[in-house]
């Protein structure tokens, strides 16, 4: 194992412990993210976990992959909320 897949790795599951309180908000429809904003980011992270993948950092790798799962479940429920929010005011307006 060389050095840089540990930092890689570190990095990777901490960027996806971050996003666990958004994700929860988001899971109990009080917040959306931009769809754009979560679609490219799992884009970037699904080349990113390829790359590191074809450079045999396995550990990278699976940490990428698990921040991109993290960032898959947060569209969704995004795209959730935000089409539960445009069908309410368009009830009320």
């Amino acid at each position: 194992m060389i050095w840089q897949d540990l930092v890689i790795s570190i990095v990777s599951f901490a960027f996806g412990l971050m996003i666990i309180p958004q994700v929860i908000d988001s899971f109990k429809g009080k917040s959306y993210i931009n769809l754009i904003t979560a679609t490219l980011t799992v884009v970037g992270l699904l080349i990113l976990g390829f790359t590191f993948a074809t450079m045999g950092m396995w550990i990278s790798t699976s940490a990428n992959l698990s921040t991109c799962c993290m960032w898959v479940l947060l569209m969704i429920l995004s795209l959730k909320n935000y089409l539960r929010k445009k069908n309410e005011s368009t009830i009320i307006g």
